[in-house]
């Protein structure tokens, strides 16, 4: 009898343990059926020559106006976003969205860096520090979508070249996209990602967007 009251007891913690077990166990980056977001980077030197990749990172901290940007394509109504510069844009249903091609020396949107490690928080609308002078922002190369086995990936890579004379240290990583035309920006994830170039070096950095099931 005493056998059994101990069994039913072991079963029922057992039990209470799947039933308690947090949420977040179930949302990893790379959990079955994920939508998964990494950050990765690769410094070279300035004739080209690959000198370190860099660790390949989660990046899944998407902020508000993902989300916010997404209700208007899908409801077919408007809502006002929060843009880079804090301003609020009505983004519409017929909206053109989600570009982040920028060209060569614009600074503003598609990948941008910066040199503040401050926890993201759910609000952020841009970077907290962002660097940009004598600094060269490549324009950006988005390949097309490949698939994996069960995961179909996007990349969109981008190369940033130190001019400044100095170490280039680089501690927060943010995608802008844009809406209708090059106006209206909006940050729509920032992660902190820690990497140092020195003078005349690049680093190349990939946002790697994929989808798993």
């Amino acid at each position: 009898m005493k056998r059994l009251a101990q069994s039913l007891i072991q079963s029922w913690r057992n039990l209470t343990n799947k039933s308690l077990r947090p949420r977040s166990t179930l949302n990893s980056p790379r959990s079955k059926g994920s939508f998964f977001v990494t950050l990765q980077g690769e410094i070279f030197d300035p004739a080209g020559i690959l000198l370190k990749r860099l660790p390949e990172r989660p990046a899944n901290s998407f902020v508000q106006q993902f989300i916010d940007i997404l209700y208007p394509k899908m409801a077919q109504e408007t809502l006002e976003v929060t843009e880079t510069d804090g301003t609020g844009y009505a983004v519409v249903a017929a909206a053109n969205v989600f570009r982040c091609n920028a060209e060569l020396g614009d600074d503003t949107w598609g990948i941008v860096i910066g040199d503040d490690n401050t926890a993201v928080a759910i609000d952020d609308y841009f970077l907290v520090s962002p660097l940009t002078t004598n600094i060269v922002h490549g324009a950006h190369n988005i390949a097309e979508p490949v698939t994996e086995g069960t995961t179909r990936r996007l990349d969109i890579t981008r190369i940033f070249t130190n001019n400044s004379g100095g170490d280039l240290t680089i501690e927060e990583v943010g995608l802008v996209i844009i809406i209708g035309t090059s106006t209206y920006r909006f940050l729509i994830d920032r992660s902190l990602y820690s990497a140092t170039v020195i003078n005349g070096n690049s680093i190349s950095l990939r946002y790697r967007i994929s989808v798993t099931i």
